[in-house]
């Protein structure tokens, strides 16, 4: 006489799909985040390794690769969760309020950082800031992503970028003339950028005569955070990692074990 004994075990996740993390961009972040921490506390200012001081003028070193890597992060991360959001059922205006409410906050954070350290003087308050610049970018690529295709926005990245130079190489800069012709190329106090922000925001600038998260150099921040954070999205999501594939087939998967006793 043979004794069957049939034992079945299941997974509590059985027939849901996890919401798995990008395991990549979390660990990208976090190198990010401690490099950061790094170049605010080089050490002893002229004396620090130069790889943690950001460049004079034109140029860069590492420590100039952080700003640009939170603009990449967060075009990355964007993408994911609007996907996800709209796949729940929510409309892109709710999407975009969101945004809005979230961009604004962001701001706010950054105008009161730089009000620490002045005790909050409004006659040199400095507005433009780097989490300033991270909540206009996010603002604007958000209704980006939310309403135009990738070739929209391909041609948007693209169209920032040589709107960028053409302002740079050719127009002239009021007070000293066309670059290259009047003014040397770049000149960092000689340019539109720097011009255009002195005369909104005079006194209040991180430089003085300048500042680096002003408002015509905000125009290749867009252009970045929209077409490597898009990019790298996208690859993310249409070509998936061998081992996060197998995490999903395993958390929807159901054991059968079978023994059998004679």
């Amino acid at each position: 006489m043979a004794t069957q004994t049939v034992a079945t075990v299941e997974n509590v996740g059985a027939g849901r799909t996890p919401g798995d993390r990008l395991v990549s961009l979390d660990i990208f972040r976090g190198i990010v985040i401690a490099f950061m921490i790094l170049v605010n506390d080089p050490g002893d200012g002229a004396a620090s390794y130069w790889p943690l001081r950001h460049a004079e003028w034109n140029g860069w070193t590492p420590t100039d690769l952080v700003f640009p890597s939170f603009v990449f992060i967060v075009g990355v991360a964007m993408a994911f969760s609007f996907r996800s959001r709209l796949a729940r059922g929510q409309s892109r205006s709710t999407l975009l309020k969101h945004v809005l409410w979230r961009g604004a906050v962001l701001f706010a954070f950054g105008v009161l950082l730089n009000g620490l350290g002045i005790r909050y003087h409004l006659d040199h308050w400095r507005v433009y800031g780097v989490l300033q610049r991270i909540a206009i970018c996010y603002v604007i690529t958000a209704a980006l992503e939310l309403w135009t295709n990738w070739k929209a926005q391909l041609a948007i990245a693209v169209g920032c970028l040589l709107s960028y130079w053409i302002l740079m190489r050719y127009v002239p800069v009021p007070g000293f003339g066309i670059p290259t012709r009047d003014i040397p190329l770049l000149d960092p106090d000689r340019n539109l950028v720097a011009w255009l922000d002195r005369k909104l925001m005079a006194g209040h600038l991180y430089e003085g005569t300048r500042d680096p998260e002003g408002v015509i150099s905000t125009i290749p921040a867009i252009a970045s955070r929209r077409s490597t954070g898009r990019s790298a999205s996208s690859a993310a999501v249409t070509r998936p990692s061998r081992a996060s594939s197998d995490r999903r087939k395993a958390s929807g998967c159901r054991f059968n074990v079978k023994l059998k006793l004679a």
